[in-house]
């Protein structure tokens, strides 16, 4: 049967008409490469086209002819932006980066294990900081300027990271909770679930008057633990200090569950944000 005796949608879709659709368009390439998102010529959104670094369109002026464009770079601004908007981090948050860290004895390992972290390995991190007599509280030792490093890594890496503080968490769910909206807590929870990277900072500092509090802590430490997604925590208490907080029906085992599946570092040394 010849071409022109093919029903129009045929003829559209016959293979013959493509490959000479594809020679007319490709005997003309153009190589092109897109470094920031303002220079696309695509839609402003994070295009699943684009992830492979390399895309290729076809126009017809002023003749037939192939557009390939490295968008790689593009790529990864416009996915980084993306991530950083959903994190959960604020713009002070992004000076926090491990180049621009004060090492010194009492952070150095801390920093260099975190520089190398591997989310893929489901191990969590738990930092907390001792008690001493010159910090009795065990402030400011830096810990919540890891965690926002150690999420922008790890953006950077393309992983989906969420940050909360211990009290934004619960207050959340708290509010979740007293939504009209039955689907709401259920929602939040599968955020939480979901990402690569739950980044808590200052668990246990959380107001807990009841057991409602424990037991959400738990859920959410066991939902992602146990199915090794990691969860990398800050806090002023250590594992055992925490259980006690958590009191005798969930601090036991939300302490097994982070120490089976974080690694545990203390972060001691003097209140820094005293220093400055």
């Amino acid at each position: 049967m010849s071409l022109e005796r093919l029903p129009i949608d045929q003829i559209a879709n016959d293979p013959r008409i493509r490959q000479a659709r594809e020679a007319n368009f490709s005997r003309i390439t153009v190589q092109k490469k897109i470094s920031l998102p303002v220079e696309c010529p695509f839609a402003d959104q994070v295009c699943w086209e684009c992830r492979t670094g390399e895309r290729a369109e076809n126009y017809l002026s002023p003749e037939p002819h192939r557009v390939i464009y490295d968008v790689s770079e593009c790529y990864h601004a416009r996915l980084t932006r993306a991530l950083l908007r959903a994190s959960g981090l604020r713009a002070e948050d992004l000076e926090h980066t491990f180049a621009l860290a004060d090492r010194d004895q009492h952070n150095s390992r801390v920093i260099a294990y975190l520089e190398s972290y591997d989310v893929q390995s489901g191990e969590g991190v738990y930092l907390y900081s001792p008690k001493t007599a010159d910090n009795p509280g065990g402030n400011g030792t830096g810990k919540t300027y890891c965690l926002h490093a150690l999420a922008l890594a790890q953006i950077e890496k393309h992983y989906s990271v969420l940050f909360y503080s211990g009290w934004e968490l619960m207050t959340k769910l708290r509010r979740c909770i007293q939504d009209e909206d039955p689907y709401a807590e259920e929602a939040f929870l599968a955020q939480l679930a979901e990402c690569d990277l739950l980044i808590w900072d200052d668990i246990g500092k959380e107001h807990i008057p009841s057991d409602w509090g424990p037991e959400k802590i738990y859920a959410i430490i066991d939902m992602r633990l146990s199915r090794r997604k990691p969860i990398a925590f800050s806090s002023n208490f250590s594992p055992s200090e925490l259980e006690h907080r958590l009191g005798p029906i969930y601090g036991p085992a939300c302490a097994s569950r982070i120490a089976g599946g974080c690694r545990i570092f203390k972060l001691s040394g003097p209140d820094r944000r005293l220093k400055r």
